[in-house]
């Protein structure tokens, strides 16, 4: 996984969706976070020191990607202006 060759400065915005019965944090905590594909951040940050990295790097963020601007709130698009992005992580996976 890319994100744990090298340090992370700023926040990562993970784009989820809520299901019926389920929030994205709820779904992000429960399914993601637990996945093998996060194993290598569990490795880099073992026991709590991995929860509290989350806590303070991710931020989830209701939205779409079938919709026009992957449905996220144009408030928050508009206090994304002026950071950097790095697309190269950029993946799409279902959970």
């Amino acid at each position: 996984m890319g994100l744990v060759a090298r340090p992370i400065p700023c926040k990562i915005y993970l784009l989820m969706r809520s299901k019926k019965n389920e929030s994205k944090e709820n779904r992000f905590w429960n399914k993601i976070v637990p996945s093998e594909e996060f194993s290598p951040l569990r490795k880099k940050y073992p026991g709590s020191l991995y929860d509290l990295f989350l806590k303070e790097k991710v931020e989830v963020v209701e939205g779409d990607v079938t919709q026009p601007l992957c449905r996220v709130e144009t408030s928050l698009i508009d206090s994304w202006k002026g950071l950097k992005c790095d697309c190269e992580h950029f993946r799409i996976s279902r959970f």
